[in-house]
């Protein structure tokens, strides 16, 4: 008998157990889709929990996401659920300038970014401001990260 969830990262959990070999992305390539299944998607937001985790997202911890809609998206926006973080998600098309504004003003910790150029504005702000800033850029297949 399954115990009854109490909480979303619960639910999200035993759904990802319970659907394990089912497709729940489709990610095209070229003219294919490619199905990602909820084990690999769980494998995925949990590995990036921990990261998160560690760089000291907790409780209530604001996570700047930047980025186009994709299963990259996705792993970030459950993974910070799953830290405890509270997200905090930006077009990725936001002007470079309005980042560092809003980074101010919801006293994140951690931005991830798809944007490469967004990376330096962002930086040189923290740097003016003596803010405390994990700066990590989502360039796939990997990613890059600057901390300031």
């Amino acid at each position: 008998m399954d115990m009854q969830a109490t909480n979303l990262n619960q639910a999200l959990l035993a759904a990802m157990d319970r659907y394990a070999e089912q497709p729940c992305f489709q990610i095209k390539q070229g003219r294919n889709f490619q199905p990602v299944p909820y084990q690999q998607l769980q494998g995925q937001v949990l590995s990036v929990a921990k990261f998160f985790s560690a760089q000291g997202v907790v409780d209530g911890e604001r996570v700047i996401i930047a980025a186009d809609n994709s299963l990259e998206w996705m792993v970030v926006y459950l993974a910070c659920l799953f830290s405890g973080g509270v997200a905090v998600p930006l077009h990725v098309t936001v002007a470079p300038d309005t980042i560092p504004l809003i980074v101010k003003d919801t006293e994140a910790k951690l931005v991830i970014l798809q944007e490469p150029a967004h990376s330096h504005r962002l930086t040189e702000f923290c740097a003016n401001h003596s803010l405390s800033l994990s700066i990590f850029t989502i360039n796939q297949p990997t990613a890059t990260s600057s901390s300031v």
